[in-house]
């Protein structure tokens, strides 16, 4: 039924034959109890119930230890319970496509099948959210961390620089040009679009904490705030009159 089957006969004396079988793979439709599974798998005619049980916990999720096997026709009525774990499924009576249906004999609340299940069904699932201690993750070596650490030290430690030197450049251009707030400004460098005002604020900001900010209040509709940025005054004026700029974007008197 399972096997392919070849005689052999040697006229010899006394005669001789020889059996040949060559293992099939028998081609089953895999249901759960619980989930909504119905796919074909293949599997070889020789391989245990347990081994047939190990292989679909890759498939269902169920532990073969909480698995029951039946083998169900198409009225899903049981034809037979494939057990012991020790017996080959080629001594059941399968062919291709025929039904193994798994009985999920864990549906305790928690369990992954359940919360599947329940996912299936649309409820919602609590699901424990796995946390680590800061210093447990430390103590772990392949972590995103420690590469970072190893692979861009180089690169932050470039970026770091380059920030400090901009930021140092910004206070000497501050100290240089001596912008105050209540100065006449003309913001814009070489090409850009110029646009008059009158300086409002100096100082660090809370939307961007690196190096000094210049508000500016313009004496046209041509800014992108009215003093407020990411929910925090800076000074006062009409909406679309207020513009953030660096100190090397402006030129006060």
């Amino acid at each position: 039924k399972l096997d392919d089957v070849f005689w052999f006969f040697f006229v010899d004396s006394p005669i001789t034959v020889y059996k040949l079988v060559i293992m099939s793979r028998l081609k089953l439709i895999i249901t759960h109890s619980l989930l909504n599974i119905n796919g074909e798998k293949a599997f070889d005619s020789n391989i245990t119930v347990g081994e047939l049980k190990q292989k679909l916990e890759m498939v269902v999720g169920t532990k073969p230890g909480n698995m029951i096997l039946q083998h169900r026709n198409d009225q899903n009525e049981i034809l037979c319970t494939l057990q012991p774990d020790e017996l080959a499924i080629g001594k059941f009576d399968l062919v291709n496509y025929s039904n193994v249906h798994v009985v999920d004999t864990d549906a305790k609340q928690g369990s992954i099948v359940s919360q599947m299940h329940a996912l299936e069904k649309g409820q919602n699932v609590n699901i424990p959210k796995y946390e680590i201690s800061e210093e447990e993750y430390q103590k772990r070596d392949n972590t995103f961390a420690k590469w970072k650490e190893q692979n861009l030290k180089e690169f932050y430690e470039k970026k770091a620089a380059e920030e400090k030197e901009q930021i140092d450049k910004w206070d000497q251009v501050l100290q240089q040009k001596e912008i105050k707030i209540g100065d006449r400004c003309e913001i814009g460098i070489g090409s850009q679009l110029k646009h008059r005002g009158k300086v409002a604020f100096v100082g660090a900001t809370d939307f961007d904490k690196k190096g000094i900010w210049i508000g500016v209040e313009l004496d046209e509709p041509f800014g992108d705030n009215n003093g407020i940025k990411k929910g925090k005054k800076y000074f006062e004026c009409k909406d679309k009159y207020g513009i953030f700029v660096r100190p090397d974007n402006i030129q006060v008197g």
